[in-house]
């Protein structure tokens, strides 16, 4: 354990390149998020970063999917990663912070943050923040925003095909009531808010559906393709 720690010390100082401060948001990094705090003991600062599970949805969409649904291929992100959330964060030792109220309100969430790990007023300034340009990540908000905007509700707008519009709740119902209380969003608010907001297009509602019905597909054959491979692995023990 001290070896892997000490692995991603070295890694992280060198890609901070002398700077005090680097931070590296990898949201899948909530599979593991259990093996990083216990890796990183007391003296770590764990900081949760939250947004409305359907924003984020409609963040996918817009960016991996081009403004076609495609929720299917991150069913893993609405489901276990949410649910480390829940389970690993604890009020009482580690920092929440939502999307929503850091778009409303930085320089507040800014203040959280600086009391939180002991800094000084103002030793968080945006203005020092300097971004490391990789292969991997956002490929649209790094370069299109230079600081913080208050464009949280922007996603409602993504909103164009009554395709989405039904599985968006349909979503919505499957993360489920608990899930949403647990991370304080209005469950009740963000079914009701989904409705058809943006441009609407029949083009957009033929792909929407194409894309549904692909994943569908794709799902029935990888459940498919993982029950021939367990039974083959019966039969290979038992032979």
């Amino acid at each position: 354990m001290n070896s892997l720690r000490i692995f991603f010390m070295s890694t992280y100082s060198a890609a901070s390149k002398g700077k005090e401060y680097f931070v590296e948001k990898t949201p899948r990094n909530l599979l593991f998020a259990r093996d990083i705090i216990e890796l990183f003991g007391s003296d770590a600062k764990p900081i949760f970063l939250t947004r409305n599970p359907v924003a984020i949805a409609a963040s996918m969409i817009a960016t991996w999917g081009k403004g076609v649904w495609n929720i299917d291929s991150y069913e893993q992100d609405f489901f276990e990663c949410l649910g480390a959330i829940i389970k690993e964060y604890n009020p009482d030792l580690h920092l929440l912070i939502k999307y929503e109220d850091l778009t409303a309100e930085p320089s507040a969430s800014q203040r959280m943050l600086e009391n939180y790990l002991g800094l000084n007023e103002g030793e968080l300034d945006s203005a020092s923040i300097k971004p490391i340009v990789g292969r991997m990540g956002d490929p649209t908000g790094q370069f299109k925003y230079d600081k913080v905007m208050d464009n949280a509700d922007e996603w409602i707008l993504g909103i164009n095909t009554y395709t989405k519009k039904i599985f968006y709740k349909r979503l919505v119902r499957k993360i489920g009531r608990d899930a949403f209380d647990r991370l304080n969003y209005d469950y009740e608010k963000t079914y009701s808010s989904i409705v058809v907001a943006g441009r609407y297009s029949v083009a957009a509602e033929i792909k929407d559906l194409l894309a549904v019905f692909k994943g569908f597909i794709n799902k029935r054959f990888q459940l498919r393709m993982l029950r021939l491979l367990g039974k083959r692995k019966v039969r290979s023990i038992l032979s």
